[in-house]
């Protein structure tokens, strides 16, 4: 179980950096610290869209669209909730609860998102990134 903790720490601290360096992102217009987090291939799903970002420079431009399309006033982010499952030593599934904030201070909205995350030769970065319909939009079933 210790083990476990560590490696849960690991993917936990590996969200925390990528959000650090999102909100920096928003400020600075800089995508090149996202990189770092940003497994290739990348897989973005976002309701029956997949995308798959094969080289460095795609991701790069991926994340350039994300941070030019957040509004004008965009001030930061805040992780309120972050789940980390364990799927193997060098796999994991991240579900958090994002808020993002006016310069004012005043919230837009939350929402979910989740990621799956693998360990390699660079450490821990996001492979898979799937955006959630809604806040409530994350179940499980057992069948």
């Amino acid at each position: 179980m210790r083990g476990e903790s560590r490696l849960e720490q690991e993917v936990a601290d590996c969200y925390r950096g990528y959000h650090e360096a999102f909100v920096e992102a928003g400020r600075t217009g800089d995508v090149m610290p996202l990189m770092a987090f940003t497994h290739l291939p990348l897989v973005a799903v976002a309701g029956a869209n997949v995308n798959v970002f094969e080289e460095a420079e795609a991701g790069e431009a991926r994340w350039s669209r994300i941070i030019d399309d957040l509004p004008e006033d965009y001030g930061y982010s805040v992780a309120h909730e972050t789940d980390v499952t364990m799927i193997s030593s060098t796999s994991a599934l991240i579900t958090v609860q994002v808020s993002r904030y006016k310069r004012s201070g005043d919230e837009y909205g939350r929402f979910r998102q989740s990621y799956i995350a693998v360990k390699g030769s660079e450490g821990w970065q996001i492979a898979i990134w799937l955006v959630h319909d809604s806040m409530d939009s994350l179940s499980t079933r057992r069948f």
